[in-house]
């Protein structure tokens, strides 16, 4: 069996990271979204408060091209919200599934896609379902893009009206 071998220095704070002050979208908001979604997959897989990672993450935030506002509103809303929206996730769940048995990483986008339809009222919602979407692709199968879709769209309708 060969041995992974990473040219990234770990221990010297090396990370997968871009370089510091650039992105890896390109867009500031989506680059927020994205952090976001990873704050939240912290979140549950630490299990952690989501606002206690948050503040912890606000220190490599700083070193990025992400919306730090939209991030912050972002990640308060899901925090303070917790239930609220396990709530209104766990309500949109196929017969059969069962929120603490589905991927981690599908939980956390649409964990923040919900909060972002509460925390960031200006925005389309047709505009915040497309940017987790297209965040999703790079994580997770086609049908979970798909169920995510149907998901933000109902979550949408219950938070928006």
């Amino acid at each position: 069996m060969a041995e992974f071998v990473s040219e990234l220095d770990w221990d010297n704070g090396e990370d997968a990271f871009p370089p510091e002050n650039s992105g890896l979208t390109g867009d500031s908001r989506t680059e927020a979204r994205l952090c976001a979604v990873q704050s939240l997959y912290t979140s549950i897989v630490m299990p952690r408060d989501a606002r206690d990672v948050a503040a912890d993450f606000d220190s490599k935030l700083n070193k990025r091209k992400a919306d730090k506002k939209l991030y912050r509103a972002i990640m308060a809303e899901a925090g303070e919200g917790t239930e609220r929206y396990r709530t209104l996730l766990e309500a949109e769940l196929q017969e059969g599934w069962e929120w603490n048995r589905m991927d981690p990483v599908l939980r956390a986008l649409a964990w923040a896609g919900a909060a972002e339809l509460t925390a960031n009222p200006e925005a389309p919602v047709a505009v915040i379902i497309s940017e987790y979407l297209n965040i999703s692709k790079a994580f997770v199968t086609n049908d979970e893009v798909s169920y995510l879709n149907k998901t933000l769209d109902a979550i949408s309708k219950k938070v928006r009206g």
